[in-house]
C-alpha cells in the first residue's frame, strides 16, 4: 500500500463512480478498477459495493476511507511544510450554508489575495452538504447558519462544530406590509405568511416556505409578494442595501438568536490564511481554537 492507493480509494469514495474517479486521477477506468480490486485483495476487505447509482463504501469501507483521508491530509500538510514547493498555489475551499456575512468575508479576501499565490474558492451548500464536504476533504472548513431553535450535532462523524458569531433574527418584508409599521415584528403574525429561506437551512417558524439559492434571490421574491417575508441575521445587514428597494427590515419579537458555526475535521490544524478567514467570519472573536 502507498499514497497512490489511498488517493484511489479517496477519489472513488468522493465521486461515487469508478469512471469519474479515473478521469480526475488522469488514468484509465480499467486500470483504476484493477487497482481497486488488487487493493481489496491485499487488505482482505471489500471496500466498495455497487449500487444503482454507482459505487459506495461498505461498512468497513467507510472506516478505511476515513483513515485514508486522514493519512492524505497529513501527507499534504507534510509536503506543504517541508518540501518547499513555494511555486505551488495555496488552495483554500470553504463550504457555506446560509451565511451571507461569511460569503462577504470570503469575497473580500479573494480580492485581497490576488497575486499572492492563493486560490480561494467557496460554494454554497446545505447543512448536510457542508458536513460531507468537510468530512471528505473537499472543503478546508465550513460555515453553517442556524436560526433559533434549530439543532446541529455533527460530532461522531469525525467533524466538530464551534460557534463563530451570534446575531439576532430579522425579518425583511415589503414596506407596505402592516408588520413594517412598528419597530419590531411579532412572530405570531409571521407564522401565517410565507417564509423565503436559503435552501439547506431549516424553517424558522414552520409552515410554508420557498427555498432559494441565495439571499439576493429571496429578497427579490419578497419585493414582489406582500405575503412573503425573509429571515436574515443582524450579522448580514451590511450585505444588503434596502434603501429605495421598498423593503423594511425589523427585529423579530420575541427575540431569536442566529448563530454561524465553524465546521471542521477533528485534529484539523488551520494555516495562517485559514485562521485569517475564520477570524474575519467570527466578527466578535468567538472562535477559540488555539
Amino acid at each position: 500500500m502507498n499514497l497512490s492507493h489511498l488517493r484511489y480509494i479517496a477519489e472513488v469514495a468522493k465521486t461515487g463512480s469508478i469512471t469519474k474517479a479515473a478521469q480526475n486521477l488522469y488514468m484509465g477506468q480499467p486500470n483504476l478498477s484493477k487497482a481497486i480490486k488488487e487493493i481489496e485483495k491485499t487488505m482482505g476487505v471489500t471496500v466498495f459495493k455497487r449500487t444503482s447509482k454507482g459505487v459506495e463504501p461498505t461498512e468497513k469501507g467507510r472506516e478505511i476511507v476515513e483513515r485514508a483521508n486522514e493519512v492524505l491530509r497529513s501527507a499534504d500538510a507534510f509536503e506543504a511544510d517541508f518540501c518547499g514547493k513555494r511555486d505551488k498555489a495555496e488552495r483554500i475551499c470553504v463550504s457555506v450554508c446560509g451565511s451571507e456575512a461569511c460569503i462577504g468575508v470570503l469575497e473580500e479576501h479573494a480580492v485581497k489575495w490576488i497575486g499572492e499565490g492563493v486560490s480561494l474558492k467557496y460554494f454554497r451548500s446545505t447543512v448536510e452538504g457542508v458536513v460531507e464536504h468537510v468530512r471528505n476533504g473537499n472543503a478546508s472548513f465550513g460555515v453553517v447558519r442556524l436560526f433559533g431553535g434549530e439543532s446541529f450535532f455533527p460530532e461522531g462523524f469525525g467533524v466538530k462544530a464551534e460557534l463563530l458569531a451570534e446575531g439576532r433574527a430579522l425579518a425583511a418584508v415589503r414596506e407596505d406590509s402592516p408588520f413594517a409599521c412598528g419597530e419590531k415584528m411579532p412572530l405570531s403574525g409571521l407564522v401565517d405568511m410565507v417564509r423565503v429561506f436559503v435552501s439547506g437551512t431549516q424553517s424558522f417558524s414552520g409552515g410554508k416556505g420557498i427555498g432559494v439559492s441565495d439571499a439576493a434571490s429571496g429578497i427579490s421574491i419578497v419585493k414582489k409578494n406582500p405575503r412573503c417575508f425573509m429571515t436574515i441575521s443582524s450579522l448580514d445587514i451590511s450585505r444588503f442595501d434596502f434603501e429605495g428597494q421598498g423593503i423594511a427590515c425589523r427585529e423579530i419579537e420575541p427575540a431569536a438568536a442566529v448563530g454561524d458555526f465553524l465546521v471542521y475535521c477533528e485534529g484539523k490544524r488551520f494555516g495562517a490564511r485559514e485562521r485569517e478567514l475564520i477570524e474575519g467570519c467570527s466578527f466578535g472573536g468567538l472562535f477559540s481554537q488555539s
